[in-house]
């Protein structure tokens, strides 16, 4: 039997005056130390510390109203920042494929949300023996 743990993920992150939002058009013409800065404020709100060899990740983004929207524009900056914070976490050892075997994605457009943002259900696949 596995577990999953929910993590919420920030779509916006405020740096100085400034609301980024995290997505990849915000990243492609980031500058990286803009990048890094944002990276470093980055906090997912999290249920409770894992330690896990290899683990599969669903992520729900839940838009806030009936916006017309990409869904990957959203869920690959929230991957890599998230994957990243995995790891710098101790939760994983890496972000590759030996780890993350299992990456999928949907949307909720029920514009029930009071604001944009994206869950992570983290399955543990393997635990991390000590």
């Amino acid at each position: 039997m596995s577990d999953t743990i929910r993590f919420i993920l920030p779509c916006h992150v405020f740096t100085g005056k400034k609301n980024i939002s995290l997505t990849q058009n915000w990243y492609r013409n980031a500058h990286f130390y803009e990048i890094n800065k944002v990276k470093q404020s980055y906090w997912p709100i999290q249920s409770a510390p894992f330690h896990a060899e290899k683990i599969a990740i669903h992520y729900v983004l839940h838009l806030k109203n009936n916006q017309r929207t990409d869904l990957m524009n959203w869920l690959t900056i929230a991957d890599k920042f998230f994957a990243d914070w995995l790891v710098g976490r101790g939760y994983i050892s890496d972000d590759g494929v030996k780890q993350i075997p299992l990456l999928s994605g949907s949307v909720d457009i029920s514009g029930a949300n009071p604001e944009t943002f994206i869950t992570a259900d983290v399955e543990i696949l393997e635990r991390r023996t000590a």
